[in-house]
């Protein structure tokens, strides 16, 4: 069973591979940086990483009382060694930034990230941007109903026997902004180019964008309209996966990668700028 009931019907991921909840209660002073050094040494100084806090951290006091989570040791890692270029999305996001019936932030928590992220590039850039992040609310009574990968904790595989009594949650619609999870390719208004790791145009093998074909593939856009001239990637996880499209049209060129960071990548692209946006959870795999 991975699903742990909170307070207020807030739900938790326990019982994972990542362990959080149990690395967010005890302080670690073993960890140190050497694999960071050896991964990221060559490019630290051209890229930002944006850390999503674990949903255990931001909605700590939804926990039950039995569980302290005052450690966040892989991120005092991380932000020891890549200094002001890690920007930690905890300083933005709230509880009602994440789902209650799912491990994810949810739009409206995307959209502050997305913001942050903004906000570090204009000064980094000296440009200004000017974008729509406007949103509609809908109150759901089960996130997973909506048939769009929402709603984990409340999946038979995690929750296993536990009933739960109230899986009511709120679902926030970036308005003018279309999914590129779980779409029909050729419904997409502005279609990303579906590359291979080759660097090989591939969009015509896929009919729907799924969770595989993200996971595998890079999603790829050069833009006539943007507001930065740069080619850029963005290593991303599952928490960016809903919102992709509010990345779309902000450099002259950009490559999506649901991936670990790859110096294979990064060789074969050879982007001016990269940007990781990791959730804390993951940071586990270099430091």
């Amino acid at each position: 069973m991975k699903t742990l009931v909170g307070k207020n019907n807030y739900l938790f991921l326990i019982n994972d591979s990542a362990k959080s909840i149990e690395k967010h209660s005890v302080f670690n002073e073993n960890l140190n940086d050497s694999r960071l050094k050896t991964t990221y040494g060559k490019f630290k100084d051209n890229m930002l990483v944006i850390v999503v806090p674990d949903k255990e951290i931001t909605c700590k006091k939804y926990l039950p009382n039995n569980i302290k989570c005052e450690y966040r040791n892989e991120f005092e890692c991380y932000k020891k060694y890549f200094g002001e270029n890690l920007i930690d999305a905890d300083k933005v996001l709230d509880p009602t930034d994440f789902y209650k019936t799912d491990t994810h932030t949810n739009q409206k928590g995307g959209i502050k990230t997305f913001m942050l992220l903004l906000s570090h590039l204009q000064d980094k850039f000296n440009v200004q941007f000017n974008i729509d992040t406007s949103y509609e609310v809908s109150n759901v009574i089960s996130l997973s109903g909506l048939n769009i990968g929402l709603g984990d904790l409340t999946w038979k595989d995690n929750r296993g026997s536990l009933e739960l009594d109230n899986i009511d949650d709120i679902y926030y619609k970036i308005s003018g902004v279309e999914l590129v999870i779980w779409a029909k390719y050729d419904t997409l208004r502005e279609p990303y180019s579906i590359l291979s790791y080759d660097l090989i145009d591939v969009s015509s093998l896929f009919e729907i964008v799924t969770w595989d074909v993200l996971s595998n593939n890079i999603l790829f856009k050069k833009n006539k309209n943007y507001t930065l001239k740069k080619k850029v990637v963005i290593f991303y996880d599952s928490y960016l996966t809903h919102t992709l499209n509010l990345y779309k049209n902000v450099f002259e060129e950009i490559y999506l990668i649901k991936s670990i960071f790859s110096i294979e990548l990064i060789t074969k692209i050879n982007p001016d700028f990269i940007i990781e946006i990791r959730a804390e959870r993951f940071l586990s795999y270099w430091c």
